[in-house]
Formats: C-alpha cells, structure tokens, sequence
C-alpha cells in the first residue's frame, strides 16, 4: 500500500512540477511593445509571443516594416532588420528560389 501511495505523490508533484516549467514570459506583451516601440517608432502591425519570444512587426513613418525579437526575460532586443519585402525596396537583394 505504501509503494502505490509513494508512486502516487511522485507522479502528482511531477505534473505539478511539468505545469509549473510551462512557458510563461516575465515581460508582459505590454512591456515589449514600450520596448519596440522606444527601439522603432511607428504603428504596431502585429505582437505575438512565439517559441519562448514575443516578435513584435512595427511600420515605421517611412512606411518600412520592421521586425523585432525580444527576449521575455531580460528585455533584451534579439533582433532587429526590415521584413523581406522592405529589403528588396531599400536596395537588398531578394532571395532568388
């Protein structure tokens, strides 16, 4: 009876253990968006958190579109560069296929 109870707790606390490791950012979405936009001025496009990073799409005044990856912990801006069609307007080559 003591083994079935001991299995019992092990496997409770290690799901409880599982749920607590899920994904959960430490900056708000609302954090990272004062970020980007302290980074890039301009109309926020779009704001998700993705693969453990929030990947914010800013269009500037000059009507570039900008992409940046923040890290949820620190702040830290990951990346920062003009999205693929914005790169063939401002004399980047686009990708041949």
């Amino acid at each position: 009876m003591n083994k079935v109870l001991f299995i019992t707790l092990i496997l409770a606390f290690g799901t409880y253990d599982f749920v607590l490791a899920e994904e959960k950012p430490r900056l708000t979405i609302d954090d990272a968006l004062n970020i980007a936009n302290k980074e890039v001025p301009g109309k926020v496009l779009e704001a998700e958190f993705e693969d453990g990073i929030y990947e914010i799409k800013i269009m500037t005044e000059k009507g570039e579109k900008i992409k940046l990856k923040i890290d949820p912990d620190g702040g830290a801006i990951i990346r920062k560069g003009l999205m693929m069609k914005d790169r063939s307007k401002n004399g980047f080559e686009k990708p041949q296929n």
